[in-house]
C-alpha cells in the first residue's frame, strides 16, 4: 500500500474505532442508570441477555459466513440505529408503562449488541491489514478507540443536564450513523480481501473441545468465569448504592459517566507507564493476580463502608486493572 493510501485507511480505521467507543460509552451510563433504577430486576435482565446471546450468536455466524461484507456491514449499523431510534421513541413518547418496558428492553439490547459491534470492527480490521502492517499500525487504530472511550463519558456527563437522558440516545444515533461513512470509505479495499476467502462455518463444539483439551485455555476460562461472577456482585452493589444515594436519575448518569471516564483515563495511563513495568518486574502471573487482590480488598471495604466514594474508587481501580 502506498503511503497516502495507507494514511487514509489508518484515518478511517481509527475514526471508526473512535466513533464506535464514543457512541457506546455515551450510552453505557444510561444503561447502568436503568440497571440502578430497576435493581430488583437485574437477575432477569442478565438472564434475558444470556438468552439473546444464545439465539443471536449462531445467527450472526450464519450472516457473516453467508453475505459479502460490503452488504451486511452497512446494514448492520443501519439496523442498529433503527433499533436505537425505536427505544428512543418508547422512552420519550410512551405511556409510563411503555417507558418502563422500553427501558428494560434498552438495557438488554445494549448489553447484547455491544459484543457484535466490537466483533464487527475487529474482524474487519483482521482482514483489512496483513500481520506486518497490523503490528506497525495497531497503535494508531487503538488510539482512536482510547480517545472515543474518553469522549463518550465526558460528553454524557456534560450533556445529560442539557438534553436529558433520552437526548443522549439521539446524539449516539448520529455518531453511529457517521460510522457508515468510515465503512463505505474502507470497503473498496476491505471487501475484495474478505470475498477472496472461502466461507467459514465454525461449529460451537469446535471451541469447546479446544478449551477442554488445553489446560492453559481452561485456566483462562476459569479466570474469566471468576471475574464475571465477582463482577455481578460488584455491579449489583453499585446499582443499590447509586439508587440509594442519588435520587435524581440524571445525577446518576453523571456519576456513572464519571466512573467510566476515570476508568478509561486510568487504563491509558496504566498501559503507558505501569503495565510493562509490572510484567517485567514481577511477571505476568503476579500481574494478573493483582486483579483478584483489588477485588477482594474492595469487596471487604465495600461491605464495611457502602458509600458512593468507596464504590466509585473500587470500580475505577478494578475495571482499570482488568
Amino acid at each position: 500500500m502506498n503511503p497516502p493510501a495507507e494514511r487514509r485507511t489508518i484515518a478511517y480505521s481509527a475514526g471508526w474505532h473512535f466513533l464506535l467507543l464514543f457512541g457506546y460509552f455515551l450510552l453505557r451510563p444510561l444503561r447502568d442508570e436503568i440497571g440502578a433504577q430497576y435493581q430488583e430486576y437485574l437477575p432477569q435482565f442478565w438472564t434475558a441477555t444470556f438468552v439473546c446471546m444464545l439465539v443471536l450468536v449462531p445467527l450472526w455466524g450464519w450472516v457473516v459466513s453467508t453475505f459479502p461484507r460490503r452488504i451486511f456491514l452497512p446494514w448492520a449499523y443501519r439496523i442498529f440505529v433503527l433499533q436505537l431510534a425505536g427505544f428512543w421513541v418508547g422512552m420519550r413518547f410512551g405511556t409510563p408503562q411503555w417507558v418502563v418496558y422500553a427501558e428494560w428492553g434498552f438495557y438488554v439490547w445494549l448489553s447484547t449488541v455491544n459484543l457484535f459491534l466490537v466483533s464487527i470492527f475487529w474482524s474487519f480490521m483482521a482482514d483489512q491489514w496483513r500481520e506486518r502492517e497490523g503490528r506497525r499500525l495497531y497503535g494508531y487504530i487503538a488510539a482512536g478507540g482510547s480517545l472515543g472511550g474518553i469522549a463518550g463519558p465526558l460528553l454524557a456527563s456534560f450533556a445529560v443536564g442539557a438534553v436529558g437522558r433520552t437526548g443522549l440516545m439521539v446524539i449516539a444515533g448520529m455518531i453511529f450513523m457517521a460510522i457508515g461513512f468510515c465503512i463505505q470509505s474502507l470497503l473498496p479495499r476491505g471487501a475484495p480481501i474478505a470475498e477472496e476467502k472461502p466461507p467459514v462455518r465454525p461449529g460451537v463444539m469446535n471451541g469447546v473441545w479446544a478449551i477442554l483439551s488445553s489446560p492453559y485455555l481452561l485456566g483462562v476460562c476459569a479466570y474469566l468465569f471468576l471475574y464475571s461472577v465477582s463482577s455481578g456482585f460488584v455491579y449489583f452493589e453499585q446499582a443499590s448504592i447509586v439508587r440509594e444515594f442519588l435520587l435524581d436519575r440524571s445525577d446518576r448518569v453523571v456519576f456513572l459517566a464519571n466512573i467510566d471516564l476515570a476508568v478509561n483515563v486510568l487504563t491509558i495511563l496504566g498501559q503507558l507507564f505501569l503495565f510493562r513495568f509490572l510484567v517485567h518486574r514481577i511477571g505476568p502471573g503476579w500481574t494478573l493476580a493483582a486483579l483478584p487482590v483489588v477485588t477482594g480488598v474492595g469487596l471487604l471495604t465495600l461491605g464495611v463502608y457502602p458509600t458512593l466514594t468507596v464504590i466509585a474508587v473500587f470500580q475505577v481501580l478494578r475495571r482499570a486493572a482488568n
